[in-house]
């Protein structure tokens, strides 16, 4: 058996049901609205914060910027200074050298003056003894200008004398030349007898020189010899040649020295200076 509802009824309950639906589309809709104004304010509360972080991070960007400037302006402020330390300590090493070399200079200049001070005093005491050495002197010569005028006077007596001795000198050589002549006419026997076929003569030296050996050769061959002369002032022996014809000399013999001349083959000559 099917119950059926009276048409009213039915009725009622399709408007209950679309009454409901309305109630639900309603409900819904307000949710919805409410949902979507929900996220309205979320979203603007968002956007705000979001537009604060913005303008921060902006603000934080623009002065980290400015900071980087001002880091970059500062590290090339330091490098400049650095630089100008850098000068600044050159300058003063520069000047401590200056000052150091200044220093060493004057420590010399004081050095050179004190020395010029003691040579200035050195020479105004050598000046005084110059002085009094140019007075000794003027006075020696004095002296010397009166032992001249004397020593004039007597060269002329010592050249009268000379032109004495001259003369005698020539009688001696005229006379020496006799007995080369005489010598050479016995030189044979001479030879024979193992004497030495020589010639020998004292001559008186002037200016007190002592005595002086003329020894000739008139044989006809050279002859060597060795001269000893031995005395107060001890002996002393030379070696000479003589040539044939020729003659030579020796010097310097005081009174009383004793001279013996040799020759191989011959007997000595014995001879004494006065």
């Amino acid at each position: 058996m099917i119950d059926t509802l009276p048409p009213h009824k039915v009725e009622q309950r399709d408007a209950s049901r679309a009454q409901e639906n309305n109630d639900r589309r309603i409900g819904s809709s307000f949710g919805f609205l409410g949902t979507l104004l929900l996220l309205a304010i979320v979203s603007v509360v968002l956007g705000t914060r979001v537009y604060h972080q913005k303008t921060a991070l902006a603000e934080a960007r623009a002065q980290l910027d400015q900071a980087n400037y001002t880091a970059t302006q500062a590290q090339a402020d330091l490098g400049a200074t650095k630089a100008q330390v850098s000068a600044l300590q050159a300058l003063i090493v520069n000047e401590q050298g200056q000052r150091s070399d200044l220093q060493s200079q004057l420590d010399q200049a004081r050095a050179q003056s004190a020395g010029l001070g003691t040579q200035l005093s050195l020479e105004h005491t050598s000046r005084a003894d110059l002085q009094a050495q140019l007075d000794k002197a003027r006075a020696h010569s004095a002296g010397v200008e009166a032992q001249l005028e004397r020593a004039t006077s007597q060269a002329s007596d010592y050249k009268g004398q000379l032109d004495e001795a001259r003369t005698l000198a020539a009688d001696s050589h005229a006379q020496l030349e006799k007995a080369q002549a005489d010598l050479a006419r016995v030189h044979p026997l001479v030879v024979q007898a193992g004497q030495l076929p020589l010639t020998a003569s004292f001559e008186k030296s002037f200016w007190d020189q002592g005595f002086t050996l003329h020894i000739g050769n008139p044989g006809p061959a050279a002859l060597t010899l060795k001269i000893t002369i031995s005395g107060p002032n001890g002996t002393r022996a030379q070696a000479a040649a003589i040539e044939s014809r020729a003659s030579l000399s020796v010097p310097g013999l005081p009174p009383g020295e004793k001279v013996v001349i040799e020759s191989e083959g011959f007997d000595p000559l014995s001879l004494t200076a006065r």
